[in-house]
């Protein structure tokens, strides 16, 4: 196409023309683009800037590591949840880790020395079931028609004369739930019961004895009033004590038994008897003799008082609290002189008591004064 110079003319300021319209619009849109990036390029310094100068306690501080929209995220979340709820630190795991916390730490346990056992136990079979033969025996029924009602009775004679008769007594109880019928080893069952002190026991056995073998029933008095007595049933007690008393057996255990239930009975009358008995059965019994001499003077018996505070003193002349006694019934008597003689051999035996001490010089001062009268 050919233009003509007018035509030409015009096409070119109409080109013009345009380009001058068109140019302010594009400078104030790249204009406004810098200064857009102009201001987020300052928030984010001023947002490092306040981050450094927070401390790691502080609302905030995890707030730098993240992005503006996570931060705002963030912050909401934290503003639903308190801090000992689950999730409150979710928002800070992916840019930081968690603030450092202690790791508890376990208790030392405290170290238990291993106690030796004072006395050293020997190894049995379980009390259950002695299934095992021991080394020397030859197992057989024995007196109770069973093997293992057997070895229970050979475990337990074997520790009873060891002295364990804690561990006797247990077998013993085994082989009567076993051999509920047999009494042939009821007589080392009860004293085994009584040598481990269990008296309940040793009176349970004894009174079956007594009711099952009624041909040795005399012998099985003293041991089973004893029991009750220990056991403190005295009531039972006192009847099956004559019982033993009127058999002969072991008498003198008998009486003093007798004697102690009437003594804490406050039954003086019938306690003088039994005294009456024992020192017929032991009359060089210094102590029985002391001890009955105390009770005669508190029944207002002081002479015969006297009477035997002086033999326990002649049995047992270096017992100074015998001595005492017999110078403080003098002295009451007012025999100063033989309160004063007997005073003095208890402070030579025993120089150490104020007591005898402060006794013998009240009793110099009776005697001067009954002799100067």
């Amino acid at each position: 196409m050919i233009f003509s110079n007018k035509t030409h003319s015009k096409l070119a300021l109409s080109i013009a023309l345009s380009l001058l319209i068109a140019s302010p619009f594009s400078y104030a849109q790249e204009k406004g683009k810098t200064d857009t990036n102009n201001s987020a390029n300052k928030s984010k310094e001023e947002t490092s800037q306040k981050s450094k100068k927070r401390k790691k306690t502080e609302s905030g501080y995890y707030n730098s590591f993240m992005e503006p929209q996570e931060t705002e995220q963030a912050e909401a979340n934290n503003k639903e949840k308190k801090p000992h709820e689950e999730g409150y630190y979710a928002s800070f795991t992916t840019k930081r880790e968690l603030p450092y916390a202690a790791v508890p730490i376990e208790p030392t346990p405290i170290h238990v020395p291993k106690v030796e056992p004072a006395v050293p136990i020997i190894p049995i079979p379980a009390v259950t079931s002695p299934a095992t033969k021991q080394p020397g025996w030859k197992d057989n029924i024995g007196e109770t028609g069973s093997i293992t009602t057997t070895r229970h009775i050979t475990l337990a004679r074997e520790f009873t004369k060891n002295g364990q008769y804690s561990l006797a007594k247990r077998h013993f109880i085994e082989a009567v739930r076993l051999s509920p019928d047999s009494y042939d080893y009821a007589i080392d069952f009860y004293r085994a019961s009584m040598k481990a002190g269990d008296w309940a026991q040793a009176a349970n056995t004894l009174e079956k004895l007594i009711l099952n073998v009624p041909t040795r029933q005399k012998e099985f008095y003293a041991d089973y009033g004893k029991s009750l007595f220990e056991n403190k049933d005295y009531d039972k007690a006192i009847p099956v004590l004559k019982k033993a008393a009127g058999a002969g057996k072991n008498l003198e255990q008998v009486h003093k038994n007798l004697l102690n239930i009437y003594l804490m009975q406050s039954n003086s009358d019938l306690a003088a008897v039994e005294y009456e008995q024992i020192l017929k059965l032991n009359p060089n019994n210094a102590d029985i003799h002391s001890d009955y001499g105390t009770m005669l003077w508190r029944m207002d018996k002081l002479p015969q008082a006297i009477v035997h505070y002086k033999t326990a003193t002649r049995l047992k002349p270096l017992d100074a609290k015998i001595q005492g006694n017999l110078g403080y019934a003098l002295l009451y008597a007012k025999d100063y002189a033989g309160s004063v003689a007997a005073y003095k051999k208890a402070a030579a035996l025993n120089p150490s008591d104020r007591k005898i001490q402060e006794q013998l010089k009240f009793a110099q001062q009776q005697q001067n004064i009954a002799e100067n009268q």
